[in-house]
């Protein structure tokens, strides 16, 4: 372990000068060589962090892509720094992942903003032609990471995000972020599905299967009772076998795919539903509980 420290620190003082270089190729080269042997040396770090201002694009895209395994939390301002003045897309991307990464609460204000705008009061971007795209990029980015911090009090922002002319391109990154949001998230979720219609609908309620179990058992009646098969999927998925609703679930619902699910979840407890089963009225039901094996005091 000694032989290694050493290593490493002898690698590192011999690549360091290199990262000072004139010849931007070199700074390059010295900075993925720096990532990959130098990860052992604390230098390593005060280097990469200051190569993020570096004038080459492709350096700094490095950097930052070298600095991700090391960075600590008082590094926050300066990967944000990163996110709002560095214009190359992967730089961006790279800034925000850290950034949860850190669980930097500091940034939801940034990140709020970029949900809804290109913020180009406050962010650097490339050309004209490209912005747009990467806005685009960013934004979703965005969106992902304020789901990822449980941030609810950026719900009012996803959902103004939802409703701009682009918002069929945003609906499934901002459903699932108000899964991660706690319950007031999985409110705008139940209240999207059940006013929804069509696409938006059906990706609001596939969201729900993200939310805290222990959040949707709260609104259990309202999922199993709902005229949407797929919420009353999620609520067969928090029932047990012991439960009244799981029998009539399994047994009288009107879809066959959910009794097919439900046979399937409670098969080991209830055997006596798959006999049940076999009297069901769909003639492609009983045919689905065919692989299941039934234990050995219902074996002839």
């Amino acid at each position: 372990m000694l032989a290694d420290t050493i290593r490493t620190k002898d690698i590192t003082s011999a690549i360091l000068p290199h990262t000072q270089s004139e010849n931007e190729v070199i700074r390059c080269a010295a900075v993925r060589a720096l990532g990959r042997n130098g990860k052992g040396d604390p230098r390593s770090r005060a280097v990469f962090l200051d190569m993020l201002r570096d004038q080459d694009p492709d350096i700094r895209s490095d950097a930052i892509e070298a600095l991700a395994p090391l960075v600590q939390p008082e590094d926050a301002a300066v990967i944000l720094e990163s996110l709002q003045s560095d214009p190359v897309r992967e730089v961006k991307l790279a800034a925000i992942q850290i950034l949860v990464g850190l669980e930097d609460r500091t940034c939801i204000p940034q990140l709020r903003a970029l949900a809804m705008s290109k913020c180009e009061d406050s962010i650097a971007w490339e050309d004209e032609i490209a912005d747009w795209d990467d806005w685009m990029d960013i934004q979703i980015a965005s969106i992902n990471a304020l789901g990822t911090l449980g941030a609810a009090e950026s719900i009012d922002d996803l959902m103004a995000a939802l409703n701009d002319e682009m918002g069929q391109t945003l609906d499934i990154p901002v459903f699932r972020a108000l899964a991660q949001m706690g319950k007031q998230g999985l409110i705008w979720l139940l209240a999207t599905v059940q006013a929804g219609k069509g696409l938006a609908r059906k990706r609001a309620a596939d969201a729900l299967a993200g939310v805290d179990p222990d959040l949707l058992r709260d609104h259990l009646d309202r999922l199993i009772e709902a005229e949407d098969v797929a919420l009353r999927l999620l609520g067969l998925s928090l029932l047990s076998a012991d439960m009244p609703q799981a029998e009539a679930l399994t047994l009288r619902d009107p879809s066959q795919d959910l009794r097919c699910a439900g046979l399937k979840q409670f098969c080991k407890d209830r055997p006596d539903w798959i006999i049940a089963a076999l009297a069901d009225p769909s003639e492609t039901v009983p045919v689905s509980y065919t692989h299941l094996t039934l234990p050995t005091i219902y074996s002839v």
